[in-house]
């Protein structure tokens, strides 16, 4: 065996001796040709090192390997690397509801999560039931069970005023409802029949895009007068129709075409919004315009920075935040899921939770290295997501309410105002009269009386979490 060994050494060694040597041939033409040839070789030696040996910019982007070039340039890394960055999954916990399967994504108030959940066979309708869920008593309360054939509820929104859900038989029956916190009464805003709408919510205005076969409009609805009033309309675009809008105060914000693209070959979009109380006037609604030089695809606001992604949620898309007529910062890539809170946004990425903070341009994350996460969603500083570390087919939400010390550890930026969570108002009374659904679909019937300021329906039940 020895013997063998040394003869295959010295065949390597020969073979080697032969490769430099024809390459020595080529290269020696000149001193400049041995200089080319030393960085080639010394290129080639850094590209088969381990990351983080001498590892290049480029190929640092395609390991995940952390860029401090691009955090000096304030540009966040679009490939995070979680072992490099602040962790901040500490104190995150798991909502305490065993009581179905599967949960939908929830509608986030404060401590107060509202989400439709349901067991069974997802060949069949499964989220078929209502809950309201309180994170601080970890109390879980049955709002509704849906009563139409094949029926689910979906686009569940939550305020201290208003609970909204959309109940849908997949066909051409979708109804969007609007429950009052105060009274319990349900109202059908409007029955779509042509598809699920996208629904946002804040304070008394519900609005949401609808696709007709002809066009796409917003609509918006003032839920305690029931004014209905067409913001935008949509003409043969058909993307704009499928990007959901979004509302903060009284900003109501949406994408659509770019009126100046920057050519035919670059498909670009704008951001249009209007403030309620200074872009409706006499001629109508005059919306701003910000155009970014991107697609944009769902765009979200929180009264100071825009979010959107600019693809139709395909794998590829990238994550990007930007004030109002200002370069974009591109956060993360590869992102479909995103949320907008207060000083970051939230996003999924690679079965991971992450946040950038918009002031420090810092990337943190929520998730161990060790966990699973999912389809973050964000209110305020309370971010919720799916939480996959856990076997068993059932769906597990993960929460974690943040701080100004979890966001700012050494001290807050200058410009950034300390966090004060939203106290609840006093509840608007709904109109008196509630608009009655079809025949044959769900009605509230009997209600109770609202127990600790919290919404209480027909067939309420509590439960203690383990």
């Amino acid at each position: 065996m020895r013997r063998e060994e040394q003869t295959h050494r010295r065949q390597g060694k020969r073979k080697k001796l032969q490769q430099i040597s024809r390459v020595k041939r080529i290269l020696i033409f000149s001193l400049g040709g041995l200089l080319v040839a030393a960085a080639a070789l010394l290129a080639a030696l850094k590209l088969t090192a381990p990351p983080g040996e001498g590892t290049t910019p480029a190929a640092m982007e395609d390991s995940g390997a952390s860029q401090p070039a691009a955090v000096e340039s304030g540009q966040p890394s679009l490939t995070p690397n979680p072992d490099v960055m602040r962790n901040l999954a500490h104190e995150a916990q798991d909502v305490r509801f065993d009581k179905e399967g599967q949960i939908n994504q929830p509608g986030i108030w404060g401590t107060e999560l509202f989400f439709s959940a349901g067991s069974g066979s997802l060949d069949d309708p499964v989220l078929t039931r209502l809950y309201l869920y309180n994170l601080t008593t970890n109390k879980a309360q049955k709002i509704k069970e849906t009563e139409i054939y094949k029926g689910e509820y979906y686009e569940t929104l939550i305020n201290d005023k208003w609970l909204i859900y959309l109940e849908t038989d997949h066909g051409t029956n979708n109804y969007i409802y609007a429950m009052s916190r105060a009274d319990s009464k349900v109202t059908l805003i409007k029955n779509c029949k042509n598809g699920k709408p996208k629904l946002r919510l804040y304070g008394d205005i519900l609005i949401w895009m609808e696709q007709d076969q002809q066009e796409d409009k917003l609509y918006m609805v003032d839920l305690v007068s029931q004014e209905n009033l067409p913001l935008f309309t949509f003409s043969d675009v058909a993307t704009y129709g499928t990007s959901a809008p979004s509302i903060y105060g009284a900003w109501i914000v949406w994408s659509g075409p770019d009126p100046e693209p920057v050519s035919e070959d670059t498909v670009t979009s704008a951001i249009y919004y209007i403030n309620l109380d200074e872009d409706i006037g006499e001629n109508g609604i005059e919306p701003r315009v910000y155009r970014p030089d991107t697609y944009v695809h769902e765009p979200l606001f929180n009264g100071q920075y825009f979010a959107w992604i600019d693809t139709n949620k395909s794998f590829n898309a990238t994550l990007y935040v930007a004030q109002p007529n200002t370069t974009p910062v591109a956060v993360a890539s590869g992102i479909s899921a995103y949320g907008l809170g207060d000083g970051f946004v939230v996003y999924g990425k690679d079965n991971g939770i992450y946040l950038y903070i918009i002031a420090t341009a810092e990337t943190c994350r929520l998730t161990d290295t060790t966990e699973n996460g999912i389809l973050p969603q964000v209110y305020g500083r309370t971010v919720i997501w799916q939480n996959k570390s856990i076997g068993g087919g059932r769906d597990v939400l993960r929460y974690k309410i943040l701080t100004d010390e979890d966001l700012y550890p050494g001290g807050l930026p200058e410009g950034v105002e300390p966090y004060t969570a939203a106290t609840t108002p006093a509840a608007t009374t709904a109109a008196e009269t509630t608009t009655q659904p079809p025949a044959g679909t769900t009605t509230t019937g009997e209600t109770t009386a609202a127990e600790n300021g919290t919404t209480t329906a027909a067939e309420t039940t509590a439960s203690e979490g383990e």
